[in-house]
């Protein structure tokens, strides 16, 4: 129940920041998934 709020709150985070600063969460997301690939190899 705590995770899901916390995740519910990142994303929030998450929107305010795209709407902010697209080009740096693009940027972000991009290495959030790379590390996320490198995991799972």
């Amino acid at each position: 129940m705590l995770s899901l709020a916390l995740l519910f709150m990142g994303m929030r985070l998450v929107l305010r920041a795209c709407w902010r600063h697209p080009i740096v969460v693009t940027w972000l997301v991009g290495a959030f998934l790379i590390a996320q690939e490198i995991s799972f190899l």
